[in-house]
């Protein structure tokens, strides 16, 4: 999970924060203060947030399919109890004549 920080002068808790660049490895850079390691690249990030509204558009996808097929379902139950309650009448009507 990516986490975007904007750091300005006016970010008092990171107003301190140090990062060194890690050799060998463009875009992440080590906070000396707590020595984590932080991938700073733009294009990650956005291709991060890219992916994630791509997964979430997916999701929504599937939940509208999820309530489709239930709303179809509920159809098939309804016809079947009209069947149902047609068979009964016929059943009525055939019984009085």
């Amino acid at each position: 999970m990516y986490l975007r920080l904007e750091i300005s002068e006016s970010s008092q808790p990171f107003k301190s924060m140090s990062l060194i660049p890690v050799e060998g490895n463009r875009g992440f850079f080590r906070d000396e203060n707590t020595k984590a390691i932080l991938n700073c690249s733009d294009s990650e990030y956005q291709g991060y947030l890219e992916l994630k509204n791509k997964k979430l558009k997916e999701v929504s996808k599937l939940n509208e399919m999820k309530e489709k097929v239930n709303e179809i379902d509920q159809l098939k139950s309804d016809v079947s109890e009209m069947k149902d309650m047609m068979k009964l009448i016929i059943q009525k009507l055939e019984s009085n004549s």
